[in-house]
């Protein structure tokens, strides 16, 4: 449950990808709020969400200290992956994350 942002990105990322809502809607922004209730906004803040998250499963350091919730890596997706998985890190300093 922790991370169900995360899988409703990878969800709406594979519905996008492979335009899986064509076979109902003509859009995949009129899909989601169809069948999800979700905006374009909020559909593509999720997808934004799990491309981040992504990224930062690739850094070694982030194995179990990933993000909880969207708003946590929101701020970070308009950053390059170096930059987003430079900037995690700082932030799990900052929290004083031990094991």
């Amino acid at each position: 449950m922790e991370r169900a942002f995360f899988e409703a990105g990878k969800a709406l990322i594979e519905l996008r990808d492979r335009r899986l809502y064509r076979s109902t809607h003509k859009t995949f922004d009129r899909y989601c709020l169809d069948r999800f209730t979700y905006n374009r906004s909020c559909s593509y803040q999720l997808v934004d969400a799990a491309v981040v998250v992504d990224n930062l499963q690739k850094c070694p350091q982030f194995v179990d200290i990933l993000p909880t919730a969207e708003g946590q890596v929101r701020p970070m997706t308009k950053l390059e992956p170096q930059e987003q998985q430079e900037v995690w890190l700082k932030a799990v300093e900052l929290a004083n994350y031990t094991h």
